[in-house]
């Protein structure tokens, strides 16, 4: 700030015992009194006392006083309300986890059976039987609530996904091992879900016999078991036969068509979409926008999402333009899951956690939610329950409450409810799926 600018010093003829130089005589003093105010040098008249207790009180001190006054007086007064709020109130209302129940909190039963690393594990539709692949290349079909071993699958190789149909009127389960999709009918009960879904294999041989002379150019090779062979007793029905090693295998919800992921190649040949009716394969995309790291089909609509390792696309396969692209602050993404509602879907990252996307919303995460130390390696969601849970490589598993609204105006809500931990780390790898 610039300083104020100095006063002058006082001058002689301004002291009360001024020289007599400086006084006024009678004719200097009636013109002084006849001036006007702009005409005056100065704004006092020169006096003299014999001392400081004989100067009187200034003659303008209670007419400029009473100015003052008339000025606060006529002054604007503006009322200030001071707010009373509860400190309470700015809380948001945070349901009680007990209210929120069911959800897991102990560890209820174990399944013991592999003898190395599981890279895959996928639940029935009728929650019955859980299915368990890895890299020893055994496949075991569980019976959940027994946790007994039903049926054992063998390969030569390292069993990388395995993933049921989620219809439930069929009980298909799709193993994929290095370069090839297994889909299996494994008879288990109830014994008319085994005949239709031998029935329907049945009908796709027909269907691919017929189209076989006919069909176009192919991304793949469909073979299906007869039944004097030792796969068909086994219960394995069609071989798929694709270029490049598999990733990932994810079910339309209709059940009839899954697609098919690559393992880190960045060529259209990467993702694959597949009928089981028309024992056929097509790619979606024309051009390649950077390796895939995930796939995933809408519920309810024909969109088809593909995620990089920075940003989600989000596809219309009716169409067959993109629909729209949606930006993650994350580095590397790890996987995908759509809400069962369709207006949401969630992405694990390794640097983020878990990001929340509203549809409705925009392109940006609507929440982030990070609770591991290690970012999230694997994410699911609940298919009737409002939960989902992420996996880290420190071992623990989070299980969130994630309820999705209807109503537009309502922004979803997410709480978190359980730290699961126990998990041993195996040469630095945690929870995988």
């Amino acid at each position: 700030p610039i300083a104020a600018p100095k006063r002058d010093l006082p001058l002689h003829s301004e002291s009360y015992n001024c020289p007599e130089e400086y006084l006024f005589d009678e004719q200097e003093e009636n013109e002084w009194e006849e001036m006007s105010d702009s005409e005056k040098t100065t704004n006092y008249k020169p006096q003299k006392f014999k001392s400081l207790r004989s100067v009187p009180l200034y003659n303008r001190a209670i007419h400029e006083e009473f100015e003052r006054c008339l000025d606060l007086y006529l002054c604007p007064r503006v009322i200030r309300k001071r707010t009373t709020i509860d400190p309470e109130s700015l809380i948001p209302k945070i349901p009680d986890p007990n209210e929120l129940k069911p959800f897991p909190k102990t560890l209820s039963l174990e399944y013991k059976g592999h003898t190395g690393k599981i890279n895959s594990i996928s639940v029935s539709p009728c929650g019955r039987y859980l299915a368990s692949g890895g890299i020893d290349g055994k496949v075991f079909i569980w019976e959940v609530s027994t946790t007994r071993i039903l049926k054992t699958f063998t390969f030569d190789d390292e069993v990388l996904s395995v993933k049921w149909n989620p219809s439930f009127h069929y009980l298909i389960l799709a193993i994929a091992v290095e370069t090839s999709i297994y889909l299996i009918n494994p008879n288990l009960r109830p014994k008319f879900i085994s005949e239709a879904t031998e029935q329907l294999f049945d009908k796709a041989k027909q269907n691919h016999a017929e189209s076989a002379a006919a069909s176009q150019k192919q991304y793949s090779t469909w073979n299906y078991f007869s039944g004097n062979t030792e796969e068909y007793e086994q219960g394995i029905r069609v071989k798929i036969e694709i270029e490049h090693q598999i990733k990932e295998i994810v079910w339309h919800p209709k059940g009839d068509y899954f697609a098919t992921l690559a393992n880190r190649v960045q060529t259209t040949y990467q993702v694959l979409i597949n009928s089981m009716s028309k024992s056929k394969s097509q790619k979606p995309f024309g051009k390649v926008k950077g390796i895939v790291q995930s796939v995933s089909f809408h519920p309810t609509k024909p969109y088809f999402f593909a995620v990089t390792q920075k940003k989600v696309f989000m596809y219309n396969l009716q169409k067959q333009i993109l629909g729209r692209k949606y930006k993650t602050q994350a580095n590397w993404i790890n996987s995908l899951k759509v809400h069962p509602l369709g207006d949401n879907f969630l992405v694990a990252s390794e640097e983020m956690g878990i990001e929340w996307f509203d549809m409705d919303l925009g392109e940006t995460p609507y929440k982030t939610v990070r609770y591991q130390d290690k970012g999230s390696r694997c994410l699911d969601v609940h298919h009737s329950y409002p939960l989902f849970a992420s996996g880290s490589h420190d071992g623990t598993i989070n299980i969130f409450h994630g309820m999705a609204y209807q109503d537009i105006f309502q922004n979803a809500l997410i709480l978190p409810l359980k730290l699961i931990q126990g998990h041993k780390k195996v040469q630095g790898l945690g929870v995988l799926t």
